[in-house]
């Protein structure tokens, strides 16, 4: 629980003006998704087996409003990505 504490207090940098990270989520995925998301897979016979496409199919919305709002650049976390792998295999190579 610690870990989703400092993830909610962590700051991001949206055109000059940071906020929490916890903003952020709240207004792009907690309030214009999350209880539609629920509901529909409450509705579900069988939630765990019916709700594997449904939450890949939230997983692709959420991604692109985060792409349309800003928040998230496909060629920045490939970056990201890329960075943690060399560093991971430089530390393995020490």
């Amino acid at each position: 629980m610690e870990a989703f504490d400092l993830l909610g207090q962590a700051q991001v940098q949206a055109e000059d003006e940071p906020r929490t990270f916890a903003a952020v989520y709240y207004n792009a995925v907690e309030e214009p998704i999350a209880a539609d998301f629920l509901a529909r897979l409450l509705q579900l016979a069988d939630p765990e087996r019916e709700g594997i496409p449904l939450k890949a199919a939230y997983a692709r919305t959420i991604a692109d409003r985060l792409v349309r709002s800003g928040w998230y650049d496909p060629v920045v976390a490939a970056y990201e990505v890329w960075k943690a792998k060399i560093l991971a295999y430089q530390q393995g190579a020490e």
